[in-house]
């Protein structure tokens, strides 16, 4: 039997028996098996998402606002509008390709680890119920921001794991440097989002309502507790956080939905209004004269919608945007008016106080864009 020579072996050889294994490794963590099959099949399924957003349209880098909130993200004039799915749907899509990435990862982490400890089916629902409650608090701290993604269930399962280890269920070879880890994920994530552009409302939701869970799953391991109550203390966990959802909605203002609906009505209305200007230029006067006509109905229904908004139970800031809106419908009521004196009349005698009044609808449309 010949020996082998270790001393002479082959560099580029002992190289790619090493990638061959990190490999190898890397797609263990990606294969769903018994006891391991939620963190994999999570992975997927926003991988499969991401990428049919890209198909249909969505930017790989940096998909706009729109197709996020076509697809389903986290925008409060929508999601409080009767669409608290979004709540959901939310944690399951992504702002391109970096933010997919870099949320798998953290997942990857941390889901070989404590998956096997709590069980397949109480990790994916714990989860969920993380990612919900991430979403609710993004959706109660932000007024108009769309927002998306596995964050706030990430850092549930975060939060969840640090109070495994507290208790001893979790780690306990590597305890105190897992648990090092853990507070610097944490910690450096949280202030990574104080530069803006982050949903940090999220991170703190998911992260307190892991907390929670994580405590609820300690208290079910309970050897006196865990046969006779384990399963009724993991419906409390789904009661708790749905009990956060309402607290958070009710907390809003009153009429904060019928004032969303309002001005999604608002902007339809403008919408069709507008058609007027994206005539043909070869369009007829008859035509023309009765699309003007038709508008300037419809700024009467868009002045009546401002008005009415102004008697919804919403915070003093709605108000303001109230002014500004009753302003642009204003100028635009006047802009049409005059437009069509100049259209019935043949006459080019209206041509500067249409420019002028152009300009004043300009700058309306700007303050609009400008309100926060």
């Amino acid at each position: 039997m010949d020996n082998l020579n270790t001393e002479n072996a082959d560099p580029a050889e002992e190289m790619m028996n090493e990638q061959e294994a990190d490999q190898n490794s890397f797609l263990k963590l990606l294969t769903p098996v018994q006891n391991y099959f939620a963190t994999p099949i999570i992975i997927f399924a926003n991988v499969a998402i991401f990428f049919l957003m890209v198909i249909n349209g969505s930017d790989f880098l940096s998909p706009e606002a729109k197709d996020m909130i076509d697809w389903g993200a986290n925008f409060r004039p929508m999601t409080i509008n009767g669409q608290l799915w979004r709540l959901f749907t939310s944690c399951f899509l992504h702002i391109g390709v970096i933010h997919l990435v870099l949320n798998m990862y953290a997942l990857i982490t941390i889901g070989p680890i404590l998956e096997p400890v709590m069980g397949s089916v109480r990790f994916i629902l714990f989860y969920i119920l993380a990612g919900i409650a991430g979403s609710a608090t993004s959706f109660f701290w932000y007024e108009s921001t769309v927002s998306a993604g596995a964050s706030g269930a990430i850092f549930g399962m975060y939060g969840l794991f640090l109070v495994l280890l507290q208790a001893k269920l979790a780690g306990t070879e590597n305890r105190k440097n897992l648990i090092a880890s853990v507070l610097i994920f944490i910690a450096y994530n949280l202030f990574f989002g104080l530069k803006g552009g982050v949903d940090n409302a999220a991170h703190l939701g998911g992260l307190a309502s892991g907390i929670v869970l994580g405590g609820i799953y300690f208290v079910s391991t309970k050897e006196n507790l865990k046969n006779k109550f384990g399963m009724i203390l993991q419906s409390i966990s789904v009661i708790l956080i749905f009990t956060y959802v309402a607290v958070v909605y009710s907390l809003l203002p009153a009429d904060l939905s019928k004032y969303y609906a309002k001005m999604e009505e608002f902007t339809k209305i403008e919408t069709e209004a507008l058609v007027v200007y994206s005539l043909p230029q070869n369009t007829d006067k008859v035509t023309y004269v009765n699309e003007v006509k038709k508008g300037l109905a419809l700024w009467d229904k868009a002045e009546k919608i401002v008005t009415e908004a102004y008697a919804l139970d919403v915070p003093v800031k709605y108000t303001i945007k109230n002014d500004l809106l009753k302003e642009y419908v204003d100028v635009r009521k006047k802009s049409y008016e005059v437009i069509l004196k100049a259209l019935e009349e043949n006459s080019a005698a209206y041509n500067q106080e249409v420019e002028f009044l152009n300009k004043r609808v300009a700058e309306a449309a700007k303050k609009l864009q400008e309100f926060k």
